[in-house]
């Protein structure tokens, strides 16, 4: 998400890589005003959406693979940012205060997922609000994640056959349709996309999301990603708020991952 009016001002196009991203980010610092606004989630959610978009990925046969080039490059780009004064480092518990920093104009870019949309819808925008597809190198991808449905081991043959068929029922691709436009999240039928072609043009915005699918990919499926990506998300604060190096942050957060059993 992004001020579209600033953009216009300064002569600025939406960065297509992550290049262009850290020079955006600094073109836009003044001031009054950070380039880029990044909240540090529990989950290490938008820090990892720039990991496969470099082409890395931040588990790797199993095991946890948070000090790779892929993931440096990228807490690196964010180390420079903060040093060079263009970027405001938000906790997830300051997570209100980085949509007022957007809102308000002190902060030109913020990352989120499109399901924050809601959120956005809230605020009364004093500006032109501009959407982005995640920034990304040649065969980079972006993460897809959301919620799942789940039967537990010890349902009965009924609850086993009900749920199948409401899974079924869901999967209908007009009840798919509905659940795109009433949840903010994307379809995944394609036989569902016909359907929503009316709404996306309504709604260009969360078209943008939904045509990152082309390139994106589900997050690591692991017993273990989600304790692992909370030892990641310390890292990034401790190198955001706590000027811990990258390379330090990140080595440190591995050991803490490879340990846990």
């Amino acid at each position: 998400f992004y001020n579209l009016d600033v953009f216009r001002a300064k002569g600025l196009k939406a960065p297509r890589n992550w290049q262009e991203f850290e020079e955006v980010a600094k073109a836009l610092t003044s001031r009054q005003a950070k380039g880029f606004i990044f909240v540090t989630d529990p989950q290490a959610w938008l820090f990892e959406a720039m990991v496969p978009s470099r082409g890395g990925n931040l588990v790797k046969d199993g095991k946890p693979n948070f000090a790779s080039k892929e993931a440096l490059e990228a807490l690196e780009m964010l180390w420079r940012l903060n040093r060079a004064g263009a970027l405001s480092a938000r906790s997830m518990a300051e997570s209100t205060f980085a949509q007022l920093d957007f809102v308000r104009t002190k902060g030109m870019m913020v990352m989120a997922s499109i399901a924050n949309w809601p959120a956005a819808e809230n605020f009364s925008f004093a500006f032109t609000l501009g959407v982005a597809p995640v920034p990304r190198e040649p065969g980079g991808k972006v993460p897809m994640g959301g919620a799942q449905l789940v039967v537990l081991k010890g349902a009965s043959e009924a609850q086993v056959r009900g749920a199948l068929e409401f899974w079924k029922y869901l999967m209908e691709p007009p009840n798919v349709a509905r659940w795109v436009q009433a949840s903010y999240y994307v379809p995944v039928r394609k036989s569902a996309i016909p359907l929503l072609e009316g709404f996306y043009r309504e709604n260009p915005f969360r078209k943008v999301a939904f045509e990152q699918i082309a390139y994106a990919q589900e997050r690591p499926r692991h017993p273990q990603f989600s304790a692992w990506a909370v030892l990641l998300a310390e890292a990034l604060e401790k190198t955001l708020k706590g000027e811990v190096p990258p390379q330090k942050a990140l080595e440190e957060a591995q050991r803490k991952a490879e340990a846990i059993r």
